[in-house]
């Protein structure tokens, strides 16, 4: 399926009848943050403290959003540890640049 609308919904499948909704109309459905779950046990760290970690070393300014006080609280601890160049090289190789997008780039439109 390459509509970007339905794959971005599909990113976001939180539930059961969700899932079956999508995989019966075909659209793929994956969690991007699988690829990084368990990879960095050396930091003690959940996968998105380490992606917005890793932003704010690119020098980004990432906007974490939650409605979960403890989400809330779990995204503010992101001074007290740095990701060494090896562990940014490795986050930097699952960019798939348009490929792995999952929403369209309004750069792109015409």
């Amino acid at each position: 399926m390459d509509d970007p609308a339905i794959t971005a919904l599909a990113s976001k499948v939180r539930t059961r009848s969700n899932l079956h909704t999508c995989k019966s109309w075909g659209v793929p459905v994956s969690r991007q943050r699988t690829a990084v779950d368990g990879v960095f046990p050396q930091y003690a760290r959940d996968p998105a403290q380490i992606l917005l970690r890793w932003s704010l070393q690119k020098g980004f300014v990432p906007l974490p959003k939650s409605a979960t006080p403890a989400r809330i609280h779990s995204n503010t601890h992101l001074y007290d540890f740095v990701l060494t160049e090896e562990d940014m090289a490795a986050l930097d190789a699952l960019d798939r640049g348009k490929d792995g997008a999952i929403s369209w780039n309004p750069v792109d439109a015409d």
